[in-house]
């Protein structure tokens, strides 16, 4: 629900304007003057010249990839673990903030990362002072857990697998101190799994 409610708001914030929507206000909304100045600013940048928009390879040096050793299949832990891809943008965190993941669906995570740099993972990361993730897909870009393609390496690519990956992702994640700003403690980030610090789960399309 509180998804849904995020939406809502940006929906609110884009087609109503500044003052109808702040009449529909509530505790969901704390971060709305933030929204409001990020939209302002994007359209003051809008009229006064072009934006740098960042291409995929100045993405993938700015968001460097990281590895996380995902189980191959999570009915039976023994079968053993493939390294799983996931981006992370630590720009805006503060001691506190959630973590938003981003499900990269059914492509490369490196296609994902512009919502890392400019869409909803860094709005909402800005937002609300958090930490942006992009997580790939098992079995797309180099989260590939097998050595061939064949039909029966494929046995584990389906929903269950894919939904355990995400849910195992967000209780086990071990994020490297060096990707936040130098003025975060070490201890305020020593651990961000799901049960510590709240996540927000966003994804499209088949995610």
């Amino acid at each position: 629900m509180g998804l849904i409610r995020g939406k809502l708001l940006l929906l609110l914030i884009y087609s109503l304007g500044y003052t109808q929507a702040l009449l529909l206000r509530n505790a969901q909304s704390v971060n709305f003057e933030r929204l409001m100045a990020r939209r302002a600013l994007l359209q003051n940048v809008e009229s006064n010249g072009p934006q740098t928009v960042l291409t995929n390879e100045m993405l993938k040096v700015k968001f460097p990839a990281q590895t996380f050793p995902q189980l191959l299949d999570h009915d039976n832990t023994s079968a053993g673990t493939f390294e799983q891809r996931y981006w992370v943008n630590a720009h805006h965190y503060r001691p506190g903030g959630p973590v938003i993941v981003i499900d990269g669906g059914e492509t490369s995570g490196e296609d994902r990362l512009p919502f890392l740099d400019t869409g909803i993972a860094e709005i909402l990361a800005e937002a609300t002072h958090g930490l942006g993730i992009v997580l790939e897909h098992r079995y797309y870009g180099e989260s590939i857990p097998v050595k061939d393609l064949s039909t029966d390496s494929l046995r584990w690519l389906n929903n269950a697998q894919s939904l355990a990956d995400s849910a195992y992702f967000m209780s086990n994640v071990k994020i490297s101190s060096r990707l936040f700003p130098k003025d975060i403690p070490e201890s305020s980030i020593a651990n961000l799994t799901a049960l510590n610090t709240p996540w927000i789960y966003y994804g499209g399309s088949y995610a």
